[in-house]
């Protein structure tokens, strides 16, 4: 289950990514395939979990590929939005950022999981719930402007 819903979140998030560009690059779309890979690689990881029994070595694999898809989609945008190289021009500055800040949520948050996985599985999957907790904090970080 938290795989699915991770997997839609990102999903969600790359579409709102991909929305606010008005061209990509080279490097860009290297960085996109990338990101597509290290999804492969979560979605792997979740058959893995599935397919043997829950252990700190499966979560954690879960944990890292989660984060992976994350970090490449924040490479992404970063690049993206530097100097307004490859957004759309009615993307605001602003918009471009608190866009930045919100991808940061799902990276965290699987970052957060992963010394969890290692206590043990359900503290593991306890652990995503902080999600929500990761989300609000940068989501008031959007609107302190900082």
């Amino acid at each position: 289950m938290i795989g699915v819903v991770v997997a839609i979140v990102y999903w969600l998030q790359n579409n709102a990514l991909f929305g606010n560009l008005d061209r990509t690059d080279g490097f860009h779309t290297a960085l996109s395939i990338l990101q597509i890979f290290f999804l492969l690689l979560f979605l792997y990881s979740i058959r893995v979990g599935a397919t043997l029994e829950a252990s700190s070595g499966t979560r954690a694999f879960e944990s890292c590929t989660a984060a992976l898809v994350g970090i490449a989609a924040a490479l992404g945008w970063s690049y993206a939005i530097k100097n307004r190289r490859l957004i759309s021009a009615d993307l605001t500055d602003q918009e471009a950022r608190n866009l930045q800040i919100r991808i940061l949520a799902e990276p965290i948050t699987a970052l957060i999981t992963l010394p969890c996985a290692f206590i043990g599985p359900w503290i593991w999957e306890a652990s995503w719930l902080s999600y929500p907790l990761i989300a609000f904090v940068l989501k008031r970080r959007m609107k302190a402007g900082k």
